[in-house]
């Protein structure tokens, strides 16, 4: 029971030495609270929870995250497009409290752990006073992380929706042959899609099965063909649903329309492979030139450790090291705006 008595003395002593440390982890621990409090209070299952949304059972929620609403508000539709394209059952809020407890989470960590520490340290190494150094390089290390954190959910959403959109890129021919195949038949267009959605592998027939659904609440083919093909993200089927809207306002058959744009898919296919084959090696020269400094700083600090240890503990090596990141930082900005506006087109 002794450590029970001596705890706010202890409490004390640490406020006296470091009195930030101690205020960041109140701050840590309240956010965390606040954000736990209300995650267990949102709904987990969604089935239910777009259940009672189209039955206009709406519920008034207490929301913690005003902070993280007000922040993200203008992107609220660029996040719920994606995480649609990703096929993650997740909404907007739930994604914004996600990224908030990301973001706390690596600035405690950058904060409290510190993690290399000589090297946010040797930054500030104009500035004269150790104790002064340290508590730059903690706020720099603190801040930087926590910027890094809060991109976490955004590229595991990313991630998830660049690997889902190559799936459907390469069954789009396949399922206009297939929806062609069955107007020849002389099935309505209705029908179709709903075959389409029946027997067409995920996540093409996923998509296809959802506007059936949505054409049969009422609403037209083309509000609904026009939704997927945001959801879908692949240029060549956005090309195929405005050839497709065109058509159907204006009368025509769209069977052979089907047909030809299945030709025409085909084709920009093999000509982005050829063109990809062609860039290959200029973009494995700019991962190179990325990867090339960092190797040999690793490689050359192994062999040579006491050399090295002078880059940072100097005035000089201190100084040539912060123009040699300004350089390389400057160079990584150029060499990844030119690989990705080489392969943004394709």
């Amino acid at each position: 029971m002794d450590w029970l008595f001596s705890f706010p003395e202890r409490v004390s002593d640490a406020f006296t030495s470091h009195p930030a440390v101690v205020i960041f982890f109140i701050l840590i621990s309240i956010s965390l609270g606040l954000l736990i409090y209300s995650l267990t209070q949102y709904r987990h299952n969604q089935t239910s929870k777009i259940l009672k949304e189209s039955m206009g059972q709406k519920k008034k929620e207490i929301d913690w995250n005003d902070l993280a609403n007000k922040a993200f508000s203008k992107k609220e539709d660029k996040i719920r497009i994606t995480l649609e394209q990703a096929n993650i059952l997740m909404s907007v809020q739930e994604y914004k409290r996600t990224m908030l407890f990301c973001t706390l989470g690596a600035a405690g960590v950058g904060f409290l752990l510190f993690p290399l520490a000589s090297i946010w340290k040797s930054i500030f190494f104009l500035v004269g006073q150790t104790f002064v150094q340290e508590a730059l390089g903690r706020l720099l290390a603190t801040v930087t992380l926590g910027y890094l954190g809060s991109y976490i959910p955004y590229f595991s959403v990313q991630k998830k929706a660049k690997q889902r959109t190559k799936r459907l890129e390469s069954q789009i021919q396949d399922s206009l042959e297939f929806i062609a195949d069955g107007l020849q038949s002389g099935l309505i267009l209705k029908q179709a899609i709903k075959q389409a959605g029946e027997e067409l592998d995920y996540p093409i027939g996923d998509e296809f099965k959802r506007v059936y659904n949505e054409m049969e609440t009422g609403r037209t083919f083309e509000e609904a063909i026009s939704d997927m093909a945001e959801r879908v993200n692949v240029g060549n089927f956005s090309l195929a649903v405005s050839a497709m809207k065109i058509q159907t306002e204006a009368g025509g058959e769209l069977e052979p329309l089907l047909r030809n744009m299945s030709v025409i898919i085909r084709d920009r296919e093999e000509l982005k492979k050829e063109i990809e084959k062609t860039i290959s090696g200029a973009k494995m020269t700019g991962i190179i030139l990325l990867v090339a400094p960092i190797a040999f700083l690793i490689v050359f600090t192994l062999i040579n450790k006491e050399t090295y240890i002078g880059m940072v503990t100097t005035f000089s090596g201190q100084a040539m090291v912060a123009v040699a990141l300004a350089c390389y930082g400057i160079a990584t900005f150029f060499i990844t705006r030119i690989i990705k506006n080489t392969t943004s087109d394709i």
